[in-house]
């Protein structure tokens, strides 16, 4: 996914809500996050 994002203005991620509630990114997200040089928004699963 990373050489698919070089062109892109901006990133949108997903992220979950897990067991009890808790907010968390997965494995993707967290490594794009902080991998990527482009502006990141993450936002939740509907």
């Amino acid at each position: 996914m990373a050489p698919r994002a070089r062109g892109a203005d901006l990133l949108v991620l997903g992220r979950r809500t897990r067991r009890h509630g808790t907010p968390r990114i997965g494995p993707t997200t967290h490594a794009l996050m902080h991998h990527t040089q482009r502006p990141v928004a993450v936002v939740p699963h509907s």
